[in-house]
């Protein structure tokens, strides 16, 4: 039986008042209008501060300004100048600006776009490309800043980081970054984690790496299983307060031909590094990447440098 309109009894011959309909059409018409912005936002899949934050090569509070929009009728192509007010963490010093580059799909549901955020301080949560872009390629990465003692509190609390560099480079092997982060105000004695892109990595006894079928930390690749190759030593090496060691691996050197949807690493009594996504590239094609900020492992393929989703 169809359902009764609503505001109407089941049994009634007459149409309920008109401040029943004006305020129906009126809450349906809010519901669509807010409904792009809504859908935008919840096709992303919340990522942990916390893994946000191991994953980001720079931490600031800065202000962005002067933005530039191109479109293409496709895609909007979007600069702008961060001036940094305050380092959280990273190789830069307040007063100094970055130029931050981000595209927005046109009628694409999951959208990324920091218009709103102009003129305003916030926290940005950076990724530095190849180049000298600057990416917060995720609506989280920018936040209030109300939240900047709970982000220094993770850069303290989570020294151990993976980091993914957004473009695979022209080889096609995706390199990992093995980040630790020293935000105490003592010297920490590290195992030495000591290799290059095209070796295999030295690792102390305390180090040990990861891989995982999904975002659960829990799912352990079993099937097939997945060994990394590594070397052993005893060497330690000292972090002094303030200072980040950082490490460059590929991902094929570390663990041969297996391809693991994710990958993360820890020391011995200190908190697991972040998961992120990791993905090289097929042997005929070098422009695809992961995003590893991604909940699902979508490839993802770069037109003149911008990341797109393949549909």
């Amino acid at each position: 039986m169809p359902q009764p309109i609503i505001g109407m009894h089941r049994d009634s011959q007459f149409p309920p008042p008109l401040n029943v309909h004006f305020a129906h059409v009126v809450s349906v018409a809010l519901f669509f209008l807010t409904l792009p912005a809504a859908t935008s936002w919840s096709m992303w899949a919340k990522v942990p501060l916390e893994e946000l934050v191991q994953g980001s090569d720079i931490i600031v509070v800065a202000r962005l300004s002067k933005i530039q929009r191109q479109c293409d009728g496709t895609f909007d192509y979007c600069t702008g100048t961060l001036t940094i007010k305050e380092t959280l963490w990273g190789n830069v010093q307040p007063g100094r600006k970055l130029l931050l580059s981000w595209t927005t799909a046109l009628g694409w549901s999951t959208q990324i776009d920091h218009r709103g955020n102009e003129g305003h301080d916030m926290i940005w949560l950076l990724r530095r490309d190849t180049g000298r872009e600057v990416h917060a390629s995720y609506p989280w990465r920018v936040r209030d800043v109300r939240d900047r003692d709970e982000v220094l509190r993770i850069i303290r609390e989570y020294p151990v980081c993976l980091q993914v560099p957004p473009t695979l480079p022209p080889d096609g092997h995706q390199r990992l970054d093995i980040v630790v982060r020293n935000a105490t105000t003592s010297t920490l004695i590290l195992p030495l984690i000591r290799g290059t892109p095209d070796t295999v990595a030295t690792v102390g006894p305390q180090v040990r790496f990861h891989a995982l079928n999904s975002s659960d930390i829990t799912d352990e690749c079993t099937s097939p299983p997945v060994t990394f190759h590594t070397r052993p030593t005893t060497e330690t090496t000292a972090l002094a307060p303030g200072r980040e060691y950082r490490q460059r691996l590929r991902l094929d050197t570390l663990c041969g031909p297996a391809e693991p949807n994710r990958v993360y690493w820890e020391i011995e009594g200190l908190p697991p590094s972040n998961p992120p996504y990791v993905r090289s590239a097929p042997p005929d094609v070098t422009s695809w990447t992961v995003d590893p900020d991604m909940r699902a492992p979508l490839i993802r393929r770069v037109y003149n440098r911008w990341t797109v989703d393949k549909r």
